[in-house]
Parts: C-alpha cells; sequence; structure tokens
C-alpha cells in the first residue's frame, strides 16, 4: 500500500484528531455528501421532467415524421409505404390529415385544428390512456366519432353522444376557393357525434379534435393527399440516426422532421434549464469544497510535529505532500459515496412509494429517472474540485506553514 495514502487514511480514520478537527472534518465529508446527493436528485428530476414532457407531446407526435416542404399536403403516391413497413427500424407508421377548422355547438363556435386519424395512431401513441371520458376510438362499429381535448370541450360545451344526440358541426375551408370571394359557399360542413375527451397537457386541450382519417379527407377535400406521415420507431433506434441514415426514402418535395425539432423551444428550453441547474449545484460544490480546505488547513498546523518526525525519518517533501493530498481526496472520495448513496436511494424510494405527490399534474407523484451518466457527471464534478481545492491548496500550505518554518530553523541552527 502507498505509505502516504496509508498516512493519509489512518488521519482520516483515526481517533488521534482533537475533537475540533474531527468535527470540521466530518462537516467537510457531510456538506459534500449532501450536495452530491442534490446533484443526484435534482438531475434525475430533471430526467423525469422530460421523460413526462417526451411522452405527452408523443401523444401527438410521433418519433419521426415525413412533411411536405412546401404547402399543406403532399401525394401518398410518392411514398414507398412497402419499404417504410419492411424497415427493420420502424414499428409502425399512420397517415394524418389536419388543417384549421371552425367548430360549433348550439350557439358556441370556435377555431380548433382537426386532426385526421386511424385508430392506430391512437392506439401506437398512446392517447388511448390519456382518455378522460367516454370512448378513445374515432371509428367503432362502423359509426365515426370525434375526440376532443378538454379544453375544447370546455369551451364549447358539447355533449357525448353517451349523453345526448346533439352532433358537432365542423366547417372546413374548401380546396381551392378563397374564403374572402366567396364567403358563404367556400366551407364545406359536416356533422359528427362526440365520443370521448382526452387530456394531455393545457396546449393540446385547447387546440385539437380528433376525427377519422376519411372523415378529414372529405371535410378538405383531398383525394391522395395527407398532411403528415407519422413513423413510430422501434425502442433504442434513434431519431437522428434514421433520418440521417435513411433520406433515400423521401422525394424532392419531403423533409424529415423529428419530435425534438416540431417542439424546439420546449426541448431547447429543458436543455438550457437543466445546464443552468449543473453550474448552480456546481457552485455549491465549490462551496462544499472551501470548507475541507479549511479542515486540510488546520490539519496541516495540527500535524506540524508529525511531519517533522516523518522528515527525521527520510520521508521527502513529496511523500509528505502526498499524505495531506490524499487527505483531502478522502474527504472528498467519502462524501461522494455517502452522497451518491442516499440521492440513489432516495430517487429510488420516489420511483417506488412516489412519497412526493403531484396535485393537478399529469402524474400523481413527482416523476424521477435515473440515469448512469449524470451519476458519472456527479462523480466528475465532485472529484474534479476535489482535486483542484487539494493539489494546489496543500502545496501552498505546506510550504507556507511546514516547510519555511523547518528551513528557518536549519538556517539559525
Amino acid at each position: 500500500m502507498n505509505t502516504s495514502f496509508y498516512i493519509a487514511r489512518r488521519y482520516l480514520f483515526g481517533r488521534s484528531f482533537s475533537n475540533i478537527i474531527n468535527l470540521i472534518t466530518g462537516i467537510s465529508v457531510l456538506v459534500i455528501a449532501f450536495v452530491t446527493a442534490a446533484m443526484i436528485i435534482v438531475l434525475s428530476a430533471f430526467n423525469g421532467i422530460e421523460e413526462l414532457v417526451d411522452d405527452v407531446y408523443s401523444s401527438f407526435d410521433s418519433d419521426i415524421a415525413i412533411v411536405p416542404l412546401k404547402g399543406k399536403t403532399f401525394s401518398t403516391d410518392s411514398i414507398k409505404f412497402s419499404d417504410i413497413e419492411s424497415h427493420e427500424f420502424v414499428n409502425s407508421f399512420e397517415e394524418v390529415i389536419q388543417g384549421n377548422v371552425l367548430i360549433a355547438f348550439y350557439d358556441k363556435q370556435r377555431i380548433a385544428t382537426l386532426k385526421g386519424v386511424n385508430n392506430g395512431f391512437i392506439k401506437n401513441s398512446g392517447l388511448e390512456d390519456r382518455i378522460v371520458i367516454g370512448s378513445p376510438w374515432v371509428e367503432e362499429d362502423e359509426a365515426q366519432y370525434a375526440i376532443l381535448g378538454y379544453g375544447v370541450r370546455t369551451e364549447i360545451g358539447a355533449s357525448l353522444y353517451s349523453e345526448s344526440f346533439e352532433p358537432l358541426t365542423i366547417f372546413a375551408p374548401e380546396k381551392g376557393k378563397n374564403v374572402r370571394k366567396h364567403r358563404e359557399g367556400s366551407f364545406n360542413q359536416a356533422e359528427i357525434m362526440v365520443g370521448g375527451v382526452y387530456s394531455v397537457n393545457a396546449e393540446f386541450d385547447s387546440k385539437y379534435l380528433l376525427v377519422p382519417l376519411s372523415f378529414a379527407r372529405d371535410m378538405f377535400g383531398y383525394v391522395d393527399e395527407i398532411s403528415v406521415l407519422e413513423i413510430d420507431l422501434k425502442e433504442g433506434v434513434s431519431s437522428a440516426e434514421f433520418k440521417n441514415k435513411f433520406s433515400s426514402l423521401l422525394s424532392d418535395s419531403q423533409k424529415f422532421v423529428t419530435r425534438e425539432e416540431k417542439n424546439k423551444l420546449v426541448y431547447q428550453a429543458s436543455n438550457s434549464e437543466r445546464l443552468a441547474t449543473i453550474l448552480i449545484l456546481s457552485f455549491i460544490v465549490v462551496i462544499g469544497a472551501f470548507n475541507m480546505l479549511a479542515s486540510l488547513t488546520i490539519i496541516i498546523i495540527d500535524k506540524r510535529k508529525d511531519i517533522e518526525i516523518m522528515n527525521s525519518m527520510g520521508a521527502n517533501e513529496k511523500t509528505i505532500l502526498n499524505v495531506f493530498f490524499w487527505q483531502g481526496m478522502l474527504i472528498a472520495i467519502s462524501g461522494l459515496i455517502i452522497g451518491l448513496v442516499l440521492g440513489l436511494l432516495l430517487c429510488i424510494v420516489q420511483q417506488k412509494f412516489g412519497i412526493i405527490p403531484l396535485d393537478g399534474g399529469i402524474v400523481s407523484h413527482y416523476p424521477v429517472a435515473l440515469n448512469a451518466k449524470d451519476v458519472m457527471l456527479t462523480a466528475m464534478i465532485v472529484l474534479g474540485m476535489g482535486f483542484l481545492f487539494t493539489w494546489f491548496p496543500v502545496r501552498y500550505l505546506s510550504k507556507v506553514h511546514v516547510f519555511s518554518e523547518q528551513k528557518q530553523v536549519q538556517e539559525k541552527t
């Protein structure tokens, strides 16, 4: 075993220190432990929120989608459906038609975004689990239904078909007609019963209504056009990888768009908040490292006699410096281990039992998700700060408080 490390370990875990030094050293370890635990907990909370946001947006946006470069639609004839369906990375795909419409129920009206889909879209996206009232299906027993967002339904007061037989009236601009010139005859009108209500988040709840794909095609006057081809990838396949490798599936009038690109602002804000949090927590680690520095200063001053003894026994300056370097690193490592255990344990308890509730949220308890990268990042930050606040200060303090005094004594003699 390395001599310097052995002596440093004896200093840290032995009982030779005075009570005040033991107290300061213990405080240093606890400060680093609490900061480490805080980093693990906060970063895991960010992971949980990011997963929740991704889960929410996946209800309406697939992993990756094919959209037109120009205009609102593109022809299905330009898509090689067989190539997409047989692709090893693809789990499923769904055609989607969407556009703005006017919806009315009795005397209440509002603008909403109509999204024409098949039942497969609702099942694959997980929207089936977001239904709070009624049925999740837009087509059932040869009947067609509209699925409204909770905000849309609340604003217009629409009734479900199970509550009354009053349909929802939808007005969509007719293809090829100028609304300003032909106000009366420029809209297609149709009625549809409301089958269910979903709740995802305030943005989607107050914006979308889902209808069968065939109903949307008739409303907008489309024949073989679609607005989006939503592609759900298999687990473990990244949308960026699929996008970069398989652009040959597209024609010159189409492009790939990932979920992150569709909701760029949301994901950028989340990443910025995460970075800011890491910087703030790193600053707190620095504050904790100053406490460790104070502990080392007192230890070096207190151990001057031990240093003289080691020096007389043949220990050189490097060996003695390494003793206090390892002393500081052992404080950092001890705090890191305790903090990691504490942080991971609290996160696991929150995952299993949900001890911190989230009232009024999409989920019943605050989401957390552990990530090995966060554990490694935390360890690197804590050990890095421990190294910086040990290596250089120890050399300075030892030379000022110990070796300089020894040289003065030698010069006098």
